[in-house]
């Protein structure tokens, strides 16, 4: 594996003075088959299963999103952007693969919510879960942070998701048609982690991906 792959870009898209993001999909955005030996999953004990009604993480289900557990019964909805490698003129190449075989990465499918943002600090710290219900209408609004912010929770979530590495199924790439299940994801046998999605990565997922000619995005 490449180490350059492998590691969080943190020096793309700085932020002085912390300014903050509206994190939403980009929290959740791409995620990155990230091996630490120091964070060697443990064997953890027995999962938790997503408790969550769906329509709190992924309120209009498709056959082929894939859901990544969080804490706390939660579970984050994400879409894969099929990439097509650098040779066909983009700059972007998914570390992933789907069940026909491509490249691809993987991305929040929605804005990140105020009660998975808790939740994900809630298991990073090892606290009370916060309520799973109510919370009001605010509760399910995008959460905002700055850039130092964001980096620290998807930090958090991945250090959660090693532990977690095998209390959950890794994620079948060709699916069965039925309505997904959560899953980690993995890369040529790691269990993935979450990170920032660099600029680019980012412009090509809003974009549409290979819907868009090579040409349009030379402009």
């Amino acid at each position: 594996m490449q180490a350059e792959q492998r590691s969080v870009d943190q020096d793309r898209d700085p932020a002085p003075g912390r300014r903050p993001w509206p994190v939403g999909r980009i929290v959740a955005a791409v995620l990155l088959a990230w091996v630490i030996a120091a964070l060697a999953p443990p064997q953890a004990a027995a999962g938790p299963s997503v408790s969550w009604d769906a329509a709190l993480y992924n309120p209009r289900p498709a056959p082929d999103d894939w859901l990544l557990p969080l804490p706390c019964g939660g579970a984050l909805a994400l879409r894969t952007v099929a990439t097509p490698g650098a040779e066909a003129g983009y700059a972007v190449s998914g570390t992933f693969t789907d069940g026909a075989g491509t490249a691809v990465l993987l991305v929040g499918k929605y804005e990140l919510t105020r009660r998975q943002a808790q939740a994900i600090r809630a298991g990073a710290a090892g606290s009370t879960c916060p309520p799973s219900e109510g919370g009001g209408p605010e509760a399910d609004h995008p959460a905002v942070l700055d850039w130092v912010e964001a980096i620290g929770l998807a930090d958090g979530y991945s250090r959660w998701l090693i532990g977690q590495a095998s209390a959950w199924p890794v994620c079948d790439p060709g699916g069965s048609g039925a309505a997904p299940a959560p899953c980690l994801p993995s890369a040529d046998g790691v269990p993935a982690t979450v990170r920032l999605p660099s600029s680019l990565e980012w412009e090509y997922a809003a974009r549409g991906g290979l819907a868009v000619g090579v040409e349009v995005f030379a402009r």
